[in-house]
């Protein structure tokens, strides 16, 4: 079965993966790890979204590596998919 030119679009892992879901199965690790980062991605993406702060106050060097690791992980299942 074959894809191409399917585009989806979003800012939200979980709502991708959703339309993903249409065409593969998608592990649900990946969807818990989609919903990590999703409550992570307001914050980095726009500084001045809470009233005070700065985005490194609410994260450490072992979430940022956990972050990376659930990135590579994604990258990692559409390679797979699309080889």
């Amino acid at each position: 079965m074959r894809y191409d030119n399917l585009e989806l679009r979003g800012h939200t892992l979980v709502h991708l993966l959703r339309e993903v879901e249409a065409f593969v199965v998608v592990p649900r690790v990946y969807q818990e790890s989609a919903r990590e980062l999703d409550r992570h991605y307001l914050q980095p993406g726009y500084p001045s979204s809470f009233a005070e702060g700065y985005p490194a106050e609410l994260s450490d060097e072992a979430t940022a590596e956990r972050w990376v690791k659930h990135g590579e992980d994604r990258i990692a299942l559409v390679e797979e998919r699309i080889s």
